[in-house]
């Protein structure tokens, strides 16, 4: 489904999409037809594609699930070649297209007289298991610094931290490079962000029984964190501020409707 919906998106830089399965073609068809799904769904039941570009789940015992791929997808280019690829091996965990294309959704903005802050996320919709990305992207005044991480005990670098539930699992945050500034005549370089900066870290949401209790009836929910920093000029340091982070997200359901018995995997 998800695919579906970013089917314009994807067009919209020159991306074309289709999606392969282990399902037969009668499976595909009726799945398809259920959902109104228009991109290509290619059959490959005896998993040779899976196996050729060996992504085949060689964990899932034999059964109705075996020859299962792990999830994932491949960016190939005009001549076929795999230029990047996203993968798993838990079959219940997928990256978000926009996660991929590094797609950004506003989820906030703070205007403060020595920071604005914007967040964003890579997808609002999401499901159990899916990677999304936030990003923080910060713009600091002509002449006005903050300290990154792996500064000295003496200065206080910015920090992000998320407030982590049942439901979801934050990783660590990415950092850019910073600047090396030398201070007030000192030889030490301190490393700094000046003007522009963005960070981002991996969210894994958790599967979906785990996440429905921290979910609203309406299937919305939401996840906190905060931005800390010290902004300071050529001359002083202003004191420490924190400003509060919510992602507000809403829940879409996995497809729970099995196809025709006659058409079941045996």
């Amino acid at each position: 489904m998800e695919l579906e919906r970013s089917k314009e998106l994807l067009k919209s830089k020159g991306y074309g999409v289709a999606a392969i399965s282990y399902d037969s073609v009668a499976i595909l068809a009726a799945f398809s037809g259920r959902r109104n799904i228009t991109i290509p769904l290619l059959s490959d039941p005896e998993s040779k594609l899976i196996k050729a570009f060996g992504i085949l789940n060689d964990k899932v015992q034999p059964g109705p699930f075996a020859g299962i791929p792990h999830p994932g997808t491949f960016i190939v280019d005009e001549t076929g070649r795999i230029k990047e690829r996203y993968f798993e091996d838990d079959f219940r965990e997928r990256y978000t297209v926009a996660g991929i294309l590094k797609e950004r959704i506003e989820a906030g903005v703070t205007d403060l007289p020595r920071l604005r802050l914007n967040w964003s996320t890579s997808a609002t919709q999401v499901r159990g298991g899916q990677h999304i990305v936030l990003t923080l992207d910060g713009v600091l005044p002509p002449r006005m610094h903050v300290y990154a991480p792996g500064v000295s005990a003496e200065y206080r670098p910015v920090k992000w931290n998320m407030v982590d539930k049942p439901g979801w699992k934050s990783g660590e945050p990415v950092f850019p490079a910073p600047k090396r500034m030398s201070l007030a005549g000192d030889p030490e370089l301190v490393p700094v962000y000046e003007g522009k900066f963005s960070l981002t870290r991996e969210v894994i949401i958790a599967r979906e029984q785990d996440l429905k209790p921290l979910v609203s009836p309406s299937g919305d929910f939401t996840i906190e964190g905060n931005f800390q920093f010290q902004a300071c000029d050529d001359r002083m340091c202003f004191p420490p501020q924190t400003i509060p982070l919510k992602w507000m997200l809403h829940l879409e359901g996995h497809d729970s409707q099995r196809v025709a018995p006659e058409l079941r995997r045996k």
